[in-house]
């Protein structure tokens, strides 16, 4: 048997509307609030395995609009750090290059720690779907 204390609601709460936060900067174009979610040490890695650092994953993000939808998610907490997972879909537009739009599916586990009052995500991990 689970037991679920106030502490961790309040937790998952803050998780999931950080979560929130970060996409609705993404979508915004609101660069100076997304750098606030991210922990200067992000490791974000996408769903083909290319990995980046918190400078290279907003430069990606200014470079190809997308927009985000998130379902199924689950955070557990470890007191200053907490841990969200669930699915991804992406939409992303076509880049000045040619690349074509694209929809990507997948499931991500990220990671949040408290710093300094607020949480920041420091992990983002990506798996793809496959297309069914």
């Amino acid at each position: 048997m689970s037991t679920t204390y106030e502490a961790d609601e309040q937790v998952i709460s803050e998780i999931l509307e950080a979560e929130q936060e970060r996409l609705a900067a993404i979508h915004a174009s609101d660069w100076s609030r997304l750098s606030e979610l991210l922990g200067d040490d992000l490791t974000y890695t996408h769903m083909n395995g290319l990995s980046e650092n918190k400078e290279e994953n907003i430069t990606a993000l200014q470079a190809r609009p997308r927009f985000y939808e998130r379902e199924g998610l689950s955070v557990r907490t470890f007191g200053d750090v907490a841990v969200l997972h669930g699915l991804i879909h992406v939409s992303m537009d076509p880049s000045p290059d040619g690349t074509p739009a694209r929809q990507l599916h997948g499931r991500v586990t990220q990671v949040w720690a408290r710093r300094d009052g607020r949480w920041q995500m420091v992990v983002f991990q990506a798996t793809a779907l496959p297309d069914v």
